[in-house]
């Protein structure tokens, strides 16, 4: 029995070896598995990180970009608003300057109707029969004629020219 029981025991013992040295196999490889899924973790989050440092960079510099392409519309928008209000200020100078040349033509105009008036009145007595030494009431006139009508004319002449350059 005893012999029995030693080739049993070695057999046990064997198989506890096998054992053993499987289980001691086993722990090398899960310890490898284990290495072996560290280091790709370590890889895939140094991966990640540098991703998404590049991820954060490029939306920086988008953001950047976009603040730039805003402050330049801003500018150019101020540009242009500024320049609208500039020619809408020379409109209106220009339209109140026409109005004021309007006016002063038509004041003119008045005037120059009233002085025709006056005239064509003055030719009117003059040309009357009257009790008075016709030949030099005539004569008179005419010389008045002559020289108010030149006077008259030259002022309304340069009146007229001056309306005209403020109009132009």
């Amino acid at each position: 029995m005893q012999p029995k029981f030693d080739r049993r025991l070695a057999e046990l013992s064997g198989n506890y070896k096998g054992l053993s040295d499987e289980m001691q196999s086993q722990i090398k490889r899960v310890d490898q598995l284990d290495s072996k899924l560290w280091d790709f973790r370590h890889q895939v989050e140094e991966e990640m990180r540098s991703k998404l440092a590049e991820l954060e960079q490029s939306q920086q510099q988008a953001s950047s970009a976009i603040r730039l392409a805003s402050a330049t519309s801003d500018d150019s928008l101020k540009r242009y608003n500024n320049r609208m209000l500039r020619l809408e200020r020379l409109v209106e100078e220009r339209l109140s300057y026409s109005e004021d040349s309007m006016q002063s033509i038509a004041n003119l105009d008045a005037r120059l109707a009233e002085v025709e008036g006056l005239r064509a009145h003055d030719l009117a007595i003059c040309s009357a029969p009257s009790l008075v030494d016709p030949p030099k009431l005539q004569d008179r006139s005419v010389a008045l004629e002559a020289a108010g009508d030149g006077a008259l004319l030259a002022v309304l002449e340069k009146r007229l020219a001056d309306a005209c350059q403020k109009i132009e």
